[in-house]
């Protein structure tokens, strides 16, 4: 004899309870669906904060130095440049020469990424910059470089040579000297005396007087005889 089923709604399988005899809630679809995006915005978010911190230091580095690290130099330069990726702040900065003694003349300044430190090279050798700079990012910053100035010696004469003297340099040329004028003829009065004593125009004088009383001598003759 055949048991017909039963009809109606079957009843609804319960869930297994959990390990702590909990019966897990059913999560939606929806919330579900959320999670790989949830996660995928976390861990963006956490590289961009940590590629923001490692740039600002990569971009804050030292670029490069004049004088160059380890370089030589002929002529003395009059300050130390130290060029950077980014913005720098001053916190120490330190030259010294071959003996140990510093040869910075004045403070070190920062503009934007350009650190400058005026220098005097006394002497020849081996030296040493020393810096500290504070980053943009708050991060401190330093380092070490070194260079050597290396003068150029000036040439000495050859043994056995004497230097040429300069030629003497030629007299400026001159005017001729005016010619000296004649001098002036004495008036007669300042001639000497004849050596007799007697004054020259004398004996000239008295011919001229004998000639004209001779002349007048005649004239009154002639008369007379008229």
């Amino acid at each position: 004899m055949t048991t017909a089923a039963p009809t109606g709604p079957s009843p609804r399988r319960q869930a297994a309870p959990g390990l702590l005899g909990v019966v897990p809630a059913r999560v939606p679809t929806g919330v579900l669906a959320l999670v790989p995006a949830l996660v995928l915005a976390l861990v963006l978010s956490l590289a961009l904060v940590l590629g923001t911190a490692t740039d600002a230091r990569a971009h804050t580095r030292l670029v490069s130095t004049d004088p160059a690290d380890g370089s030589t130099v002929v002529a003395p330069p009059s300050a130390v440049t130290l060029t950077f990726g980014g913005a720098v702040r001053v916190r120490e900065v330190l030259v010294t020469g071959p003996t140990g003694v510093g040869v910075g003349t004045a403070a070190a300044v920062a503009d934007g990424a350009v650190l400058t430190q005026p220098v005097a090279l006394l002497e020849a050798g081996l030296h040493t910059v020393a810096w500290s700079v504070g980053a943009g990012d708050g991060h401190r910053l330093e380092g070490t470089l070194s260079f050597t100035y290396a003068p150029t010696p000036a040439p000495t004469p050859a043994a056995g040579t004497t230097p040429t003297p300069a030629a003497a340099p030629a007299p400026p040329a001159t005017d001729p000297a005016p010619s000296p004028l004649p001098a002036a003829s004495e008036p007669a009065a300042a001639r000497p005396a004849s050596p007799s004593g007697v004054p020259a125009w004398l004996p000239a004088g008295g011919g001229v007087l004998l000639a004209a009383a001779a002349v007048l001598v005649t004239v009154r003759r002639r008369r007379n005889r008229g």
